[in-house]
């Protein structure tokens, strides 16, 4: 598995040379400091500046909007999880496997902290993170953050344990159990929000020298459940209402003391400051995405479209409105922009600084998808930003008046709030971002590996996360050809050590496909000239209920294109599989054995695939066979 140094390494090797900073610095040189403010579940609604809304106190927030630029139309995924990892990497999260099954960032995709890192940042994550749990290296400090303070998912602040180990139980505002530098979590006391301030104002103080910082501070306020500080909670109706927004205006005050340090310490006018929230509001007891319909979890406006501030001062003009489209993929490419620091090639993202002084943005369409009893869910923004389509993978999950399941678009240029299905009435349109989202989900469920050649056949490395089985999706397909002589074919076609292999046995007329201690057969029919090999699976790892009876994997076998297995087993243990070896191809590392025939070029996929997928298993066989 790579190492953080072997990481840091990676860092300057793939980053393009560091480009020219977006807005010219006249601060003695100096690189500006960032800090990143990221609210959990904050709606549309919830701040006053944005749509007014008489109950939304937060004058600390709304004043931050007025010094600075506030963005109208920033887009973000549905939930927490995926939206972290696209802000951490400008990438799109299904390249990640974000949203159908994730163990986090592979230790090889570079992230926001990585580059700033990378040009002489000092780097603190303060907060959630949520960017996978159970993973060591997908954790804040294996990221690109030379420290940290906060949990890696809520879901543990409960201080739980079992068996002496910390596992998932409630999220807890009030005494919450706390981890720094990836020491055991103890028990802190206090208000959750207040901890997590008073750690951001500290690290503002101790950092304030010649070095530039990078303070990635994510709260878990206004995440539910709603339980602000007593002395907060006093102030507001006994309401789930009214206690959501004393939780929001706690919020907003922890917002005025962070800044209020920035001016204590003389660094606010060097300080580029961006506030967002990760996904919409859940709408339990009051709207909080107004005007926008829908809510957190759902591909609607109000559960995407979240508020965006960043204030520069001296730099980025007071008080300014930008209506173009953004999304959360951008932070990355703009924030690496101003610390005139490496960028990765091929980012989803773009730096959206130049919006800021007027100019048109590139039209990037924007993509997100999940995968859920079956099915790929998704939704596709039009590059100009007028077409949502979106259409929804189970029944009953629109929370709309059409019929459930039904496919929907929206004209947000009539419609800004995403309220009207008009699908029926624009084919065209639908045709076009249904082909969009296929073309796109090919290109992002493949993974970037990295081949070498053996004395046996190929090594496949990198992307561990992804490449490695054993939680989400996976597929691995590959070509295999009749050749001259007579033997049958027969021997390991590819696999992981002690992880999972594929396999043709039985002289020739038997695929085995295994995942640890769980194997699959399927009938083979005599080879022709071209033939296909594709293993899939899915791996249900439950996080909420994480007891081994409630585990699931889904594992099929094709021949060209044709279902030749498939088993389904509950009651797996946590994860299969804790390591990442190399992928073999041609051999097995287990047993040494080969194969006695050719193969074609591996495609590996982060998620599961059948007749009904985007990418269905007959389409990925005629392209590994177009001559079949």
């Amino acid at each position: 598995m790579y190492s953080y140094l072997a990481k840091f390494t990676l860092v300057l090797l793939v980053v393009t040379a560091p480009c020219q900073a977006s807005v010219a610095n006249d601060n003695n040189g100096k690189l500006p400091n960032i800090l990143l403010i990221m609210a959990d579940d904050l709606g549309y609604n919830d701040l006053h500046i944005y749509n007014g809304n008489p109950l939304a106190h937060t004058p600390s927030i709304d004043q931050l909007a007025r010094e600075g630029v506030r963005f109208t139309r920033h887009y973000t995924d549905a939930v927490c999880e995926p939206s972290r990892m696209a802000l951490l990497t400008g990438l799109f999260p299904a390249r990640l496997s974000g949203r159908s099954g994730s163990r986090g960032i592979s230790l090889d995709v570079v992230t926001i902290a990585d580059s700033l890192g990378a040009a002489g940042y000092r780097t603190h994550h303060i907060g959630k993170w949520h960017v996978r749990a159970s993973v060591r290296d997908a954790w804040p400090d294996r990221q690109g953050f030379g420290s940290y303070f906060g949990f890696i998912n809520q879901l543990l602040l409960d201080g739980k344990q079992v068996g002496g180990r910390h596992v998932y139980g409630q999220s807890r505002y009030q005494d919450p159990w706390l981890s720094e530098n990836g020491e055991p979590a103890r028990e802190y006391s206090g208000h959750l929000t207040d901890l997590l301030v008073e750690n951001t104002i500290e690290s503002i103080r101790a950092f304030a020298d010649n070095q530039p910082w990078f303070i990635n501070f994510w709260p878990l306020a206004p995440h539910f459940p709603s339980n602000p500080a007593p002395e907060w909670g006093s102030r507001y109706p006994q309401t789930r209402e009214g206690q959501y927004y004393a939780l929001v205006a706690q919020l907003d005050d922890g917002v005025r003391r962070i800044l209020q340090a920035l001016e204590n310490s003389g660094q606010a006018d060097n300080t580029v400051v961006i506030f967002l929230s990760d996904n919409g509001g859940l709408n339990l007891g009051t709207d909080n995405n107004a005007p926008l319909h829908g809510r957190k979890s759902e591909y609607n406006e109000g559960g995407v479209r979240t508020p965006l501030i960043i204030r520069w001062p001296g730099r980025v003009p007071a008080n300014e409105v930008v209506r173009q489209p953004v999304g959360i993929t951008d932070l990355f490419p703009t924030l690496a922009g101003i610390a005139g620091a490496g960028i990765p090639a091929n980012l989803d993202g773009q730096d959206i600084m130049p919006a800021i002084s007027g100019r048109q943005l590139q039209p990037r369409p924007q993509f997100y998808q999940r995968f859920r009893s079956g099915r790929f869910g998704y939704t596709v923004l039009s590059g100009d930003g007028r077409w949502r389509l979106y259409v929804p993978e189970v029944s009953g999950n629109t929370g709309l008046h059409a019929k459930p399941d039904k496919p929907i678009l929206y004209d947000l240029q009539a419609d800004p709030g995403g309220h009207r299905n008009v699908y029926d009435q624009h084919p065209e349109i639908v045709a076009q971002l249904e082909t969009k989202y296929r073309e796109w989900h090919r290109s992002a469920r493949e993974l970037a590996l990295t081949s070498t050649e053996e004395i046996d056949g190929i090594k496949l490395t990198g992307s561990d996360l992804q490449r490695t089985p054993g939680y989400g999706g996976f597929t691995f397909a590959i070509a295999y050809f009749k050749g001259n002589s007579p033997a049958a074919l027969s021997g390991p076609v590819a696999g992981q050590a002690q992880a999972w292999s594929l396999g043709i046995e039985n002289g020739g007329g038997e695929a085995r496909l295994r995942f640890a201690d769980n194997a699959l057969t399927g009938k083979l029919t005599p080879p022709s000239a071209c033939n296909t090999l594709i293993a899939t699976a899915y791996f249900k790892i439950t996080t909420l209920h994480p007891a081994e009876e409630n585990n699931r994997l889904t594992m099929a076998l094709y021949q060209n294109g044709r279902l030749i297995g498939k088993r389904e087993l509950m009651g797996l243990p946590e994860s299969i599989v804790d390591t990442s070896p190399a992928t073999t191809v041609g051999y097995s590392a287990d047993s040494g054995k080969r194969f006695n025939g050719r193969l074609g070029t591996p495609v590996i996929l982060n998620s599961y695939t059948s007749a009904q997928t985007p990418l269905t298993v007959e389409e990925l066989h005629r392209e590994l066979c177009p001559q079949a």
